[in-house]
């Protein structure tokens, strides 16, 4: 798991090149002139923006996954997100047509998430998105899913 603010980007752009893609887009577009649901940035790499209000912790989902690292930034409002290693949760059944895994149990520490700020989950990363911090309030963010299994 990375967490950063985008003007530190050039620390995190040679990882990888669908991470260092995905951070130009970040940086290079103007987030919120982008309409919600999927879509595609390059044949191995998709981001889905999204819109919804925030919730308390008890009311979201631990996920993780196999396929694909999360990369996600919001474009307006804020949000908390859970995080802890896969091995540590309780793991339910993957569901590989979706690169879901559902987890269960306790995060080890969170970040809170605003505008520039990039959060960057790798397949051992479980996480619980969407939480409130202090009170619920509307968001919009884009989550890049950039393929680790090719």
């Amino acid at each position: 798991m990375l967490y950063f603010n985008l003007k530190e980007k050039h620390h995190y752009e040679k990882l990888n090149e669908g991470i260092a893609l995905c951070l130009d887009f970040i940086e290079n577009n103007q987030l919120t002139l982008l309409k919600d649901g999927q879509h595609k940035l390059t044949e191995e790499i998709s981001y889905n923006v999204l819109s919804f209000k925030t919730s308390s912790s008890s009311e979201r989902l631990w996920e993780a996954h196999q396929k694909f690292i999360d990369i996600q930034t919001i474009i307006q409002g804020q949000e908390r997100v859970d995080c802890q290693q896969v091995d540590k949760m309780e793991q339910g059944q993957y569901k590989a047509d979706e690169d879901f895994l559902p987890v269960e149990g306790e995060s080890n520490f969170s970040v809170n998430m605003d505008e520039n700020t990039i959060l960057i989950l790798y397949p051992e990363d479980a996480h619980k998105t969407g939480i409130s911090v202090n009170e619920s309030k509307n968001i919009r963010k884009v989550v890049f899913k950039v393929n680790v299994s090719a």
